[in-house]
């Protein structure tokens, strides 16, 4: 007879955690990364399929439910894609000029723990690549604002270009030191300065300003700072006026009207006498004509 199948739970907080954590304790194993020869004699691949075996065993043993190898390493898939997410957001964030302190970004615990434990990994930084810049060189030309270079010429930029010193000339120079700068892949300087004029372009090539936002367009509109705080405050204690006042008037327009019905109570209160008085005046007259029936009787 068949087994009958059951509907696996969705993965709780926990054990997204445990996961996260055997993620970045083998990050080598997972992703294949080694600098040395496997001593176990075991592929990359199968090393990776005994760490996702040994991280469901691990689930088992802490009392939840039994996962396959297959959705261990689908969940670590989609936590790699939100932690990529949430961190290139972070690095934007920091990034940012003006506008006061960086925006805090809302993560999940597991997320978290990857971000934290692999900050510094390729797999979610980004490689990064290094570029020479000569920090004492005199001969190289002086970067011209962005109006100058629209009525610079073409061939006045290939001549500029020529007497850059190249990286020989640099490693052979004893008086200028050259510092290796480190930047992400993911703003390469190459992509967005175009140095060398194309044959079919008869525009000036434009050269970026030496402001140090060469990651950033020219034209792009500056970002509003963050009021003050005593502006803040003045603007709250504003909004707390008018808020009082508010309920203020909130409060007389119910003592008016617990006036009102007050005074209409009073008014059918008014009206309950008077309608008893009007019975009371009816039977003595009842009274009185039956006092007067009966001595007629009397007489007869």
């Amino acid at each position: 007879m068949d087994e009958k199948k059951v509907r696996i739970t969705a993965m709780t907080s926990p054990e997204m955690c445990i996961v996260s954590q055997w993620y970045v304790q083998n990050y080598e194993v997972y992703h294949g990364i080694s600098t040395s020869s496997s001593k176990d004699g075991l592929s990359f691949a199968q090393r990776k399929q005994k760490l996702l075996e040994d991280i469901c065993e691990d689930l088992v043993r802490n009392g939840f439910s039994k996962r396959t190898p297959e959705q261990i390493n689908q969940r670590i898939k989609d936590t790699l894609k939100t932690a990529k997410k949430i961190s290139a957001l972070e690095r934007n964030e920091e990034t940012k000029t003006g506008g006061g302190p960086p925006t805090a970004i809302a993560a999940a615990p597991h997320v978290r723990i990857v971000i934290e434990g692999c900050d510094n990994r390729p797999r979610l930084s980004g490689l990064k690549k290094p570029l020479e810049i000569n920090a004492n060189a005199t001969n190289v030309p002086s970067i011209q604002s962005a109006s100058n270079t629209q009525n610079v010429s073409n061939t006045q930029n290939i001549s500029n270009i020529e007497n850059v010193p190249t990286t020989e000339n640099l490693s052979n120079t004893n008086t200028m030191d050259v510092d290796v700068i480190y930047e992400e892949c993911v703003t390469p300087i190459a992509e967005e300065v175009d140095v060398f004029p194309s044959a079919t372009d008869d525009t000036p090539a434009v050269t970026p300003l030496s402001s140090g936002l060469a990651g950033k367009p020219l034209n792009s509109p500056p970002r509003k700072r963050r009021r003050s705080t005593q502006a803040l405050t003045d603007e709250k204690e504003q909004v707390l006026q008018l808020e009082a006042e508010r309920i203020q008037k909130q409060i007389q327009n119910e003592i008016l009207r617990s006036e009102v019905l007050q005074q209409s109570m009073e008014n059918k209160r008014q009206k309950n006498v008077l309608l008893c008085l009007q019975c009371e005046e009816v039977k003595a007259k009842i009274d009185y004509t039956r006092l007067q029936i009966d001595l007629a009787r009397n007489d007869e």
